[in-house]
C-alpha cells in the first residue's frame, strides 16, 4: 500500500486501480509528500475499486478518493477525516462508527449505507443520494446535506445540530420524530415537520 500510495498517479495510464475485495483492516495513515502543495497529503486514489473491500479501523484521513467506488466495503470505525470522496458510490457500504469530520461527501451514492453512530461533524453532503441509508445515532452537526436526497432513510436519535438542510428530501424517513434539528436551516426541505 505504501508503494501504491505514493506512486505517481499521473503514470497511471488508462488502466483502472482495482482493490476489489481487498483486506486492509487497520491500514494506518500513509504520509505522501505532495512537492505541488509543498505539505504532507494522504492516500492518492481517485476513482480506484475498493468494492467489498474490508477497511474496517483504517486511517484514511486526508484521503483522495474521489469518484471511488466502495460498493459494499466496510469501513467501520475508520477514520476518513477530511477525505475527499465527492462523486464515489457508497451503495450498502458499512461506516458504521467512522469519523468523517469535514470530509467531502458531496454527489455521494450511497443508497442503504449504513452511518450508524457516526461522526460527519462539518462534513459536505450536498446532493447526496442517501435512499433508505441508515443514520441511527448519527451526529451530523454543522453537516451540509443540501439538497441531498434521504427518502426512507433511518433517522433515529441522528443529530442534525445547525446543518444547512436546504433543499433536501425526507420523504418517508423512519423515526424523523426522534431528530435533533436545533439551529439547523431547512428552507425548501420536504418530508420532515415545519414545527420540529
Amino acid at each position: 500500500m505504501t508503494v501504491l500510495a505514493n506512486r505517481d498517479a499521473a503514470r497511471d495510464g488508462g488502466g483502472d486501480f482495482d482493490l476489489r475485495n481487498v483486506r486492509l483492516r487497520n491500514l494506518g495513515y500513509m504520509r505522501i509528500w505532495d512537492r505541488a502543495r509543498q505539505r504532507v497529503i494522504g492516500i492518492n486514489s481517485p476513482e480506484a475499486d475498493f468494492s467489498d473491500a474490508d477497511l474496517s479501523s483504517a486511517d484514511l484521513g486526508h484521503a483522495d478518493l474521489t469518484g471511488a467506488v466502495l460498493v459494499g466495503t466496510s469501513l467501520r470505525e475508520a477514520t476518513l477525516d477530511g477525505t475527499e470522496l465527492a462523486d464515489a458510490a457508497l451503495t450498502d457500504a458499512d461506516l458504521s462508527r467512522s469519523r468523517l469530520l469535514r470530509a467531502d461527501l458531496r454527489r455521494i451514492q450511497a443508497t442503504g449505507a449504513h452511518f450508524d453512530d457516526t461522526y460527519l461533524t462539518r462534513a459536505v453532503l450536498e446532493g447526496a443520494r442517501l435512499q433508505r441509508a441508515s443514520f441511527v445515532r448519527a451526529s451530523l452537526p454543522g453537516a451540509i446535506p443540501r439538497g441531498a436526497d434521504l427518502r426512507k432513510a433511518d433517522l433515529r436519535d441522528a443529530d442534525f445540530t445547525g446543518a444547512d438542510l436546504s433543499g433536501a428530501d425526507f420523504t418517508g424517513a423512519k423515526n424523523p420524530s426522534t431528530v435533533d434539528l436545533k439551529g439547523a436551516v431547512r428552507r425548501g426541505t420536504r418530508g420532515l415537520s415545519p414545527y420540529r
